[in-house]
């Protein structure tokens, strides 16, 4: 499945940015709007679980240079706002 914000946005500098939306699934796999070039950091900022409250633990999978997998626990509610920025 493919979560909100998969175009996400791109900026001059290369830094791409996004928003996948979790109804419950325990990931989502995210498609840069981009081919990275080269080497990428990842930063992923997960949101309250709008179900308990709490905040959960987010990670990612499956790097390639055209997308990644984010990966949290089943039944998270809510969202995470991703930015993958060129490494120099």
């Amino acid at each position: 499945m493919i979560g909100r914000g998969p175009r996400g946005l791109r900026r001059p500098d290369g830094e791409q940015r996004g928003v996948a939306t979790f109804a419950g699934e325990s990931s989502i796999a995210v498609t840069l709007p981009r081919r990275m070039s080269g080497p990428y950091a990842i930063t992923l900022i997960p949101s309250v679980d709008s179900y308990d409250g709490s905040i959960p633990a987010v990670a990612y999978d499956a790097k390639t240079d055209r997308g990644f997998t984010i990966v949290v626990l089943a039944g998270f509610e809510g969202t995470v706002d991703w930015t993958a920025t060129p490494s120099s």
